[in-house]
């Protein structure tokens, strides 16, 4: 079998290197893509992330790569089969998940197999990162945050910046700083002092701690499976900061010591003093997150996407002989296009008061797009004058697969072809409005298919 895997870079090793490994062992063919399809010739396409589901064609699996059970997700996904390392995460998200997904949970996380093996290693790597960094004896403490959003996402925030709880260990402990990919405040990320060395893994950077000062990040989690002392930093203006939220009666988090930016050096010397003080709260918060920690998820994982798709070969076979609907533009509200004049969303449709003052109707979403070969659909009617055109570009234009003109309106089904050295770009739809066009244009199908790989 053909297993296409779409990663996210933090995520690469830490999550895909075992089921990677494992489809090779087993000599299935692999391929890769980062953060969107690179190719449209798989048996299966495996994502770590929601977005890499985005224009994905089935059987589309995603494995999830967040799983700390402190922050509210929902599984309502365009996923043919979801796999869930846990029971007590099946049993939270249920409820979420589309009718006819198909779901496997109880199976573990590559994640933590990884994390034990490396583990084994642990005063080895530890004694490594000391020397790269030049750290002295003293504990190497870790500064592990979820990230702080733009306040549109149903999770606390922290309260502090990030060079804060930074300046508030370093002058007792080797202190290691490893933000979170999402941090969305460039200047907390340039201020910090810590700079990871790129010769040494996420994950070295992981099993090297003595102790982990973290928050809701699922990063704790983790560390949990390995038994890592942590200390967890509350946000004191929000009473509810460290509540679970993925489970039913949202427990507080107490897998370590809770403490302010005030006390943080107190908590970090008593988990310490005391490191064997949490484990059994420890261990039930990794069998809540990852359920089985035997380092065989990845075998499991394995074996539960080629069940999946030996009991469903021929309906998948026969998607792929027909164009496969990737995206509808139009039911989706046309996200991520750039849109001139006054616009009326529909179910169904979508009206267009035409805006003489500008060129595009609209244009957009940058999608990246595979090698591969596509149809566009496309439905426009407009009761303005002149030539209207369409045109599916990337690089801002100057690599142009079709334009076409056509005037009051068109109804056709586009095809093009996405070939190897634009494979990844991110593309465009563009629709060109007469010069000084005035009247309204009605859009009924706006729809991206999959018809294959590139000839």
């Amino acid at each position: 079998m053909h297993f296409h895997f779409i990663y996210d870079e933090e995520q690469y090793n830490f999550l895909l290197t075992p089921l990677i490994d494992e489809s090779r062992l087993r000599r299935h063919f692999v391929s890769t893509a980062l953060r969107f399809v690179g190719r449209y010739d798989a048996d299966a396409y495996i994502s770590v992330q929601d977005a890499g589901l985005c224009a994905c064609p089935s059987p589309r699996i995603f494995v999830p790569h967040a799983l700390g059970l402190a922050k509210w997700v929902s599984y309502n996904l365009p996923a043919d089969l979801i796999i869930l390392p846990s029971e007590a995460l099946w049993h939270a998200v249920r409820d979420t998940v589309r009718a006819g997904t198909e779901v496997a949970y109880g199976v573990g996380s590559p994640k933590i197999d990884l994390l034990l093996r490396h583990a084994e290693a642990r005063d080895s790597i530890r004694q490594r990162v000391r020397e790269v960094y030049g750290f002295d004896e003293r504990p190497i403490i870790g500064y592990c945050p979820t990230f702080r959003h733009k306040g549109t996402l149903p999770h606390p925030q922290r309260n502090h910046r990030l060079r804060e709880a930074e300046a508030a260990l370093e002058g007792r402990y080797n202190v290691i700083v490893l933000h979170h990919s999402l941090e969305t405040d460039k200047s907390e990320v340039e201020e910090l002092r810590f700079r990871p060395n790129q010769s040494l893994s996420r994950i070295d950077h992981l099993v090297a701690l003595d102790c982990v000062v973290t928050d809701t990040s699922g990063i704790g989690f983790e560390l949990c499976a390995i038994d890592t002392p942590a200390v967890l930093l509350d946000n004191p203006s929000d009473p509810d900061f460290l509540l679970a939220r993925m489970l039913p009666d949202r427990p507080r988090l107490d897998y370590g010591p809770v403490c302010d930016l005030n006390t943080v050096q107190e908590a970090v010397a008593s988990a310490l003093a005391y490191p064997n003080a949490f484990s059994a709260q420890r261990k039930h918060w990794a069998d809540l997150a990852f359920g089985p920690r035997d380092g065989q998820a990845a075998q499991r994982i394995i074996d539960a996407i080629t069940d999946f798709l030996w009991r469903n070969g021929k309906r998948f076979s026969e998607r792929r002989r027909a164009p496969e609907l990737l995206i509808d533009y139009v039911r989706r509200g046309f996200p991520k296009f750039r849109r001139s004049g006054e616009w009326k969303l529909h179910e169904n449709f979508a009206e267009v008061a035409l805006d003489s003052k500008v060129r595009h109707l609209f244009y957009g979403p940058y999608q990246r797009l595979g090698k591969g070969r596509f149809v566009l659909e496309v439905d426009i009617q407009a009761s303005a004058e002149g030539e209207f055109m369409l045109g599916i570009d990337t690089d801002q234009g100057s690599n142009s697969l079709v334009r076409l003109g056509f005037e009051r309106g068109l109804t056709a089904q586009v095809p093009f072809e996405v070939p190897g050295p634009l494979a990844g770009k991110p593309f465009e739809f563009r629709v060109i409005q007469p010069p000084n066009a005035s009247g309204t244009a009605c859009i009924r199908a706006f729809r991206l298919y999959v018809t294959g790989p590139a000839s």
